[in-house]
């Protein structure tokens, strides 16, 4: 493993596009990013999805990164990155929630639109009504 100055790293990373340059920068800020990472919650991505997505920010930064002509660090610099790229990816993760909001029609519409058979509308309604049921049975831990 390289070791060094982040900025040695980086100017290194920048002239011959070694990864392990990069996954060295990335493994220096890897606190950094657990630490952000948990500030989100997101529902539709694991945690090897969110480290990729980290993984593609530091790529960026690092490829980007000119410490003459800004006045941040490098740290700073990948920090505001990263909350930006999580925050859009929240923000995509809660649109797509509201739009399945939007595009659902009650129930009683569909069945007296015909959209469905009132065979089906019934078997739905056991559905929710189980899946209530199921919410107030007390949850026990597995004992295996």
């Amino acid at each position: 493993m390289i070791n060094g100055d982040t900025e040695k790293l980086i100017t290194l990373f920048q002239q011959t596009k070694n990864t392990d340059y990069l996954l060295n920068i990335y493994n220096k800020y890897l606190p950094m990013i657990n630490h952000i990472s948990n500030l989100f919650h997101f529902s539709d991505l694991d945690k090897d999805d969110v480290c990729q997505e980290a993984l593609i920010v530091c790529y960026h930064t690092a490829s980007t990164y000119n410490s003459k002509a800004v006045k941040v660090t490098y740290g700073a610099y990948f920090k505001a990155s990263l909350f930006n790229k999580f925050r859009t990816l929240k923000r995509k993760e809660q649109t797509a929630k509201r739009m399945a909001y939007k595009m659902s029609v009650p129930l009683d519409t569909c069945q007296q639109n015909y959209l469905i058979s009132e065979q089906t509308t019934q078997i739905i309604q056991q559905s929710m009504l189980l899946e209530q049921i199921a919410h107030k049975l007390p949850r026990h831990a597995d004992t295996n």
